[in-house]
């Protein structure tokens, strides 16, 4: 399921540049709109949203080794950049200070989602990810200026707009149209002309009259080159742009914690499954299922690993941190049998009642793993359609949408006029 999910969700990589070659020879009104700085970024934004579907259902699926038990298996590049003093600094500038309610916060997170990194290496990531988002926007912007320049001198006129196919006279009508107006463009850009000067020069000398239209046409054209530099609300964009990627690799630990909560009901149905099979075993322990728990675990490794340290100290003072450390009512309950059996009866005794309520807990195991199943597969699907329903919707049918609107009114326009 989740692998066809995936296949769709990046398929529309594919189709972005013969959904473009299509749609411009069929509707050539969507020309200017794919030439120009609006068509770029909504192509971004389809680019952007196969890159999230796809890293989200990888996460979702949660099935994989790599992600289930995330651990260090060779140095990483966060440590090889940590050991660096520049990197190194920056790192203790912006990660938590000791003894802080953040720094516990940031701890708890990665121990919950059972994951490689570090304090030092979470706020690598983030500074990375800052600076690579930061850099990414102020590149696009700087693209998108240079693609509202280049438009300017290729730009085709309302006036050749039509349903269907350019005519070559239209086509060629077009190019001399353009060719025309680069000569004033490139005359005045930078410079600051009005529109009676420029007026002045497109005056007809024999007769004295202007054509307003092209006045209109080529001021547009001199205003937008004009335009066309860095500003002071681009810087800030770039900013808040490096804020949010300074903030992703907190957001998908905090979105891993989550699929793992949906995880815990399942994980305890499956602990009680293992200690049916355990507690008829003649001479088995408390330490011994705990070591079965925590090996079949990852929801709730770190805290049974932790307390499987802590036993030879105090296997009942062990299970009561364990406890506390995990706020999660079904876990509680199997802790508290496992201290009865510590102090008091033997583990048989101590979780009779799965003896007894076996078939319950089988049906109950069983709805629990559809229920996960279906909200997995709901998720799943809404990620793996998203970019194509952009691609096509925000593609396609809207700019279509749009450019007809604008073309009619200029059609009932040059009726009533």
């Amino acid at each position: 399921m989740f692998r066809s999910l995936t296949i769709i969700a990046v398929a529309p990589l594919l189709f972005i540049n013969p959904l473009q070659t299509w749609a411009e020879s069929n509707f050539p009104a969507l020309l200017n709109f794919y030439d120009s700085s609006f068509g770029f970024l909504m192509q971004s934004l389809v680019i952007i949203s196969i890159f999230i579907s796809y890293l989200m259902l990888r996460i979702i699926k949660e099935d994989a080794e790599e992600i289930k038990f995330d651990r260090v298996t060779s140095i990483k590049w966060q440590d090889k950049l940590y050991k660096n003093q520049f990197f190194k600094m920056l790192v203790d500038a912006f990660k938590p200070k000791v003894h802080t309610s953040k720094l516990r916060k940031a701890e708890k997170l990665i121990k919950n989602t059972n994951s490689y990194l570090t304090i030092e290496w979470l706020y690598m990531n983030k500074i990375v990810a800052a600076f690579t988002a930061g850099l990414l926007t102020f590149i696009l912007i700087l693209n998108v200026q240079y693609i509202d320049m280049s438009a300017v001198y290729n730009k085709i006129g309302s006036e050749f707009m039509s349903f269907g196919k350019l005519t070559p006279d239209q086509e060629k009508a077009a190019k001399s149209l353009n060719e025309a107006d680069k000569k004033y463009v490139e005359k005045y850009k930078n410079k600051n002309v009005t529109k009676e000067q420029l007026g002045n020069e497109l005056k007809v000398k024999e007769t004295g009259q202007k054509d307003e239209k092209a006045i209109d046409r080529i001021m547009e054209k001199i205003n937008t080159i004009n335009n066309s530099y860095f500003k002071f609300w681009h810087l800030l964009i770039v900013i808040f742009v490096a804020f949010i990627g300074y903030m992703i690799p907190t957001l998908m630990l905090i979105i891993r914690n989550k699929i793992r909560e949906m995880e815990k009901e399942n994980e305890i149905m499956q602990f009680q499954s293992i200690i049916l099979m355990l507690m008829y075993i003649e001479r088995i322990d408390v330490q011994t299922i705990l070591e079965w728990l925590s090996r079949f675990s990852y929801a709730f490794k770190e805290p049974i690993s932790t307390s499987l340290n802590n036993y030879e100290a105090g296997a009942y003072e062990a299970l009561e941190e364990l406890k506390e450390s995990v706020p999660y009512k079904d876990f509680e309950r199997i802790v508290e049998q496992l201290q009865s059996a510590v102090e008091r009866i033997p583990i048989r005794a101590a979780f009779d009642e799965l003896e007894t309520e076996r078939s319950y807990y089988y049906e109950r195991r069983k709805a629990g793993n559809e229920r996960l199943i279906q909200k997995k597969v709901t998720y799943g699907k809404v990620l793996g359609f998203m970019p194509m329903i952009i691609l096509i919707g925000g593609y396609l049918i809207a700019p279509l949408m749009i450019v007809s609107m604008m073309q009619m009114m200029t059609y009932f326009g040059s009726m009533t006029s």
